[in-house]
């Protein structure tokens, strides 16, 4: 799995967007059936540093919340949040290789980490093989393409591309939204079904998109080329700031569903 090295700056702009869905998060869980009932497992692979975690835990404070994180800054902070729950852990580890008996979890979720893994029908082998045949596959990431500006000066273009480049040299996927659907077909699960949700900058602004989610993607550059990028973002956001009228970004939000039926 290939996993970006956060600094204590990255982590705090992931964690305060994990905060931002952790209500979604919560319902895609309800629409799958989990509940407050003892005996239910769920397993969120890639949990970053933990909000996503504590969230299901309080939530559904009759299952056993168990958290898989492969970044040790990340795994040192999940460990400290859920220290006070008994519902609930975390361990360091891979979607890839997931060290867990076969059918043991009701439910799986991922969010934002299939772009980053560099076999993802491996991954997803692993989580058919760990849950129940009643048990459901969540899975929610973006996709690349469906990043669109306007209008789009030429340097943001061009950073978007030598993103997209660094990502795929590095591994992952940058277009990981639209291949969702047949890679779980692929993979041998049933009822598969993804959703797409348009989110906009209408609610946030380029600025704070910029200072946020565009220096998350700056994180998949060689150090030596974020300099750059970020001042290509900044420029972006102050022209936006001049005329918020007249700038807009989309970004595509996916969201899959599956069954492992009989594994």
């Amino acid at each position: 799995m290939f996993a970006p090295a956060h600094d204590s700056a990255e982590r705090s702009r992931i964690t305060k967007r994990a905060y931002a869905g952790a209500t979604e998060f919560l319902e895609r869980l309800r629409a799958v059936g989990m509940a407050s009932k003892a005996g239910q497992r769920l397993l969120e692979v890639g949990c970053g540093s933990g909000v996503h975690t504590v969230a299901a835990a309080k939530a559904f404070d009759g299952i056993e919340v168990v958290a898989v994180e492969p970044d040790f800054g990340f795994f040192a902070e999940a460990k400290k949040r859920l220290r006070s729950f008994s519902n609930a852990s975390v361990q360091v580890g891979h979607a890839e290789n997931l060290r867990f008996a076969d059918q043991t979890f009701d439910a799986y979720y991922a969010r934002l980490v299939y772009q980053h893994c560099t076999a993802p029908l491996k991954a997803l082998a692993e989580a058919r093989r760990v849950l129940r045949p009643d048990g459901w596959c969540m899975i929610d990431d973006i996709d690349r393409g469906w990043f669109m500006s306007w209008p789009e000066p030429e340097p943001v273009r061009e950073l978007w591309g030598h993103v997209e480049a660094a990502q795929a040299g590095a591994g992952g996927d940058p277009f990981v939204g639209r291949k969702l659907h047949s890679w779980l077909r692929a993979s041998g699960f049933a009822k598969v079904r993804v959703d797409v949700r348009g989110v906009s900058t209408d609610g946030v602004g380029i600025a704070e998109f910029a200072s946020c989610v565009g220096e998350s993607l700056l994180d998949m550059l060689p150090a030596a080329d974020r300099n750059a990028g970020r001042a290509v973002l900044a420029e972006w956001a102050a022209q936006a700031a001049a005329d918020p009228s007249a700038h807009r970004l989309y970004v595509g939000w996916f969201m899959a569903t599956a069954s492992p039926g009989e594994v």
